[in-house]
């Protein structure tokens, strides 16, 4: 006789629709000189992550969580508007910043890794940091495969898109 045991696991309430991701989004710092988003993603498949503005941004997989938790990865948009000491010149310089944690179930990879990008825009010394970059998207549930406006820089959008892997 032989006797099998299974279960299943309930899926926490915080948990994602499994047919798309989590987004948590956190306004840190807004002010005329300095802007710090966080954007959190949060999965239960395996998926690749893009954020960025045209054909700069930071991107990667999400690897598979530590213990019993989501796939996760961090994406942080720090912005912030400097003048010459002789107000001549005045520059935004923007930087993303993308943060993975967890392996790839214990096989290779392990820990915790940041990458990222920076660039700075000369811009006039009326241009204010508000009207250059905005992020207007909201924490919640959203489709993988799509590209999701999160807010523009320059005019221009700036996307994040979750892709599944097969």
């Amino acid at each position: 006789m032989a006797v099998f045991f299974c279960g299943c696991k309930q899926r926490s309430t915080d948990a994602p629709a499994t047919v798309g991701f989590r987004l948590e989004v956190d306004d840190m710092i807004k002010d005329e000189a300095v802007r710090l988003v966080s954007l959190k993603v949060f999965l239960m498949q395996p998926a690749k992550l893009w954020f960025g503005e045209g054909d700069s941004g930071v991107g990667g997989e999400l690897l598979m969580p530590n213990a019993d938790k989501l796939r996760e990865r961090k994406v942080v948009l720090i912005a912030s508007r400097v003048v010459d000491s002789h107000s001549t010149n005045t520059l935004i310089q923007v930087s993303l910043r993308s943060k993975a944690e967890g392996g790839d179930g214990g096989l290779l990879v392990e820990g915790s890794k940041w990458s990222g990008v920076t660039a700075a825009y000369p811009v006039s010394t009326n241009t204010k940091l508000d009207d250059f970059i905005n992020v207007t998207t909201k924490s919640g549930d959203y489709p993988l495969d799509a590209p999701l406006e999160v807010g523009r820089i320059r005019g221009k959008p700036l996307t994040l898109t979750v892709r599944k892997i097969n």
